[in-house]
C-alpha cells in the first residue's frame, strides 16, 4: 500500500456509512479507523482494504490503557501490530489516560494521576509501546470530569512532559480541551500558549452537550462554532495539522456528515 499525505479535515470511519463512503462519490480527504472495530478477520477487512487503497488512512486504538499499571495485554498488542503491518496507516494513536486496573477493563477514558509517579509510568509505558510497534506513537488528551487531590504539574506541563521525554507525538482534541477548561472556568488559550504546538500530528473535533451545568464530550452533536474558532487559532499559531470530525451517537446520514466537514473546512481554513 502506498504511502499517502494526510491533509485537510476528514472523518472518523463508521460502519453505518461504510458502504457509502467506498463509492468514493465524495471529498472527503482522508478517514481515522478505530483499530479495535478491526481485530478480527471478516468482510470487513475487504472494506478496509479498498478504502486504504484509495484514501490515507490513521489509526486511533481505545484500548492500550497507556496509563495504567497492569501488565500489558500481549495479545491485544499482537493484533494491533498484525493490522498496522497490513494497512499501513500512516499515524497510530491511543489515548493518554487509563482504562483498565487489576485485569478489570472501565470501558472509560480515565485521568492519569499528573505526580511524578504518575509521568513516570507513562513516560515509561509508551516508549515501549513505540519500541513493540516500531513506530512514534500519538497519543491525545483526553476530558477529565473530576480532579486528583495531588498534582505536581498542571495538565499541559503534564503532556508537554511526555512529548518531550518520549519524543511521540499529540493528537489535540480540541473539544475535550475546551470541555475541561470550561467546566473549571478557565482560559483553553493559556493551555495553547504553554503547549509544545511543534508536536501536534492531528487534531479532534466533536459535538458535546451542557448537562446541569456540566460539560460532556458526547460524540453526538455538530461541532461548536466555539471549537471551529479554537481550530482558527491554532492554525494562526503555526499548527496547521489535519484532523477529523468525531460523531458516535445521534449518527446523521454520510451526506450530513459530508456538510459537516465542508462547512468545517470553510469556516476554519477558507476553502
Amino acid at each position: 500500500m502506498k504511502k499517502q499525505k494526510i491533509e485537510g479535515i476528514g472523518l472518523s470511519l463508521r460502519f453505518p456509512h461504510f458502504n457509502e463512503i467506498l463509492k468514493f462519490n465524495h471529498n472527503v480527504p482522508w478517514f481515522e479507523v478505530i483499530v479495535d472495530d478491526f481485530l478480527v478477520d471478516g468482510p470487513h477487512w475487504d472494506k478496509l482494504t479498498q478504502l486504504r487503497n484509495k484514501k490515507p488512512i490513521a489509526m486511533h486504538s481505545i484500548g492500550m490503557n497507556i496509563g495504567g499499571v497492569d501488565p500489558w495485554d500481549l495479545n491485544y498488542l499482537k493484533k494491533l501490530k498484525q493490522l498496522y503491518n497490513k494497512f499501513q496507516p500512516e499515524w497510530v494513536s491511543d489515548h493518554l489516560c487509563w482504562s483498565a486496573h487489576n485485569g478489570k477493563f472501565h470501558h472509560d477514558l480515565l485521568p492519569i494521576p499528573r505526580t511524578n509517579a504518575g509521568l513516570e509510568n507513562a513516560i515509561d509505558r509508551i516508549n515501549y509501546l513505540q519500541s513493540y510497534f516500531g513506530r512514534p506513537l500519538v497519543v491525545e488528551n483526553v476530558t477529565q470530569y473530576i480532579d486528583y487531590k495531588q498534582a505536581d504539574y498542571t495538565e499541559v506541563e503534564f503532556i508537554n512532559k511526555i512529548l518531550e521525554k518520549t519524543d511521540c507525538y499529540l493528537l489535540l482534541d480540541i473539544t475535550n480541551m475546551i470541555i475541561n477548561h470550561k467546566n473549571r472556568n478557565q482560559d483553553y488559550k493559556l493551555f495553547l500558549n504553554e503547549l509544545q504546538m511543534d508536536r501536534i500530528k492531528q487534531f479532534h473535533l466533536a459535538g458535546g452537550i451542557e448537562d446541569n451545568g456540566l460539560w460532556i464530550d458526547t460524540h453526538t452533536e455538530d461541532v461548536k462554532n466555539e471549537d471551529i474558532t479554537a481550530l482558527k487559532l491554532i492554525y494562526e499559531m503555526g499548527s496547521r495539522v489535519p484532523g477529523v470530525i468525531e460523531r458516535d451517537n445521534n449518527l446523521p446520514l454520510f451526506s450530513v456528515m459530508k456538510e459537516e466537514v465542508r462547512r468545517v473546512s470553510g469556516a476554519s481554513v477558507g476553502l
